[in-house]
């Protein structure tokens, strides 16, 4: 029972949002970290900049992949169905050619 109750807490719309806003949170952060690092190394500070700076290139792709599953790729935001989504509307008729 809890762990039913858990599962669907975790998988939540609104619990994959907050994944994702927090998985921005540490990209922005490993982002800027890489990029003071490399155009600016006398401003580089070093310590915890290290961790994030080094964390940028694994996060980097995982941006991509996650993105698909926590963003809003596929109409996973939109209040339309998937089956329709290549359908034409009624109301927008083509031109003739």
């Amino acid at each position: 029972m809890i762990n039913t109750r858990l599962i669907a807490i975790l998988t939540h719309p609104i619990a994959k949002r907050i994944y994702w806003v927090l998985f921005a949170i540490l990209f922005y952060n490993s982002g800027q970290s890489f990029t003071v690092w490399l155009l600016e190394p006398e401003s580089f500070q070093g310590g915890m900049d290290w961790i994030w700076m080094l964390a940028f290139p694994i996060l980097l792709p995982a941006f991509f992949l996650l993105n698909r599953h926590l963003g809003c790729s596929h109409d996973q935001c939109s209040n339309r169905p998937i089956e329709n989504h290549n359908a034409i509307e009624p109301d927008h008729r083509q031109m003739p050619g």
